[in-house]
């Protein structure tokens, strides 16, 4: 899965710039396809944090996240 392989690649972007909200961002993507939703929680509360002009966005992420965990 191209996910799986994904994960690891933006985890180092992210570690090595992590000041970068698109790194994180993206990040949470990669782990809700994977169903890490606690992972994905927390990459867009950091790309939140990083550039509150993805707050709209992110919050509206973090909806999807639940709705996901959730089954629906």
């Amino acid at each position: 899965n191209d996910y799986k392989r994904m994960a690891p690649v933006y985890e180092s972007i992210a570690r090595k710039d992590p000041a970068n909200p698109k790194w994180w961002a993206n990040l949470a993507a990669v782990y809700l396809e994977l169903k890490e939703y606690d992972k994905a929680r927390d990459a867009t509360r950091q790309a939140i944090f990083l550039d509150p002009r993805f707050g709209d966005e992110g919050k509206g992420f973090l909806k999807k996240i639940d709705a996901r965990e959730a089954g629906k």
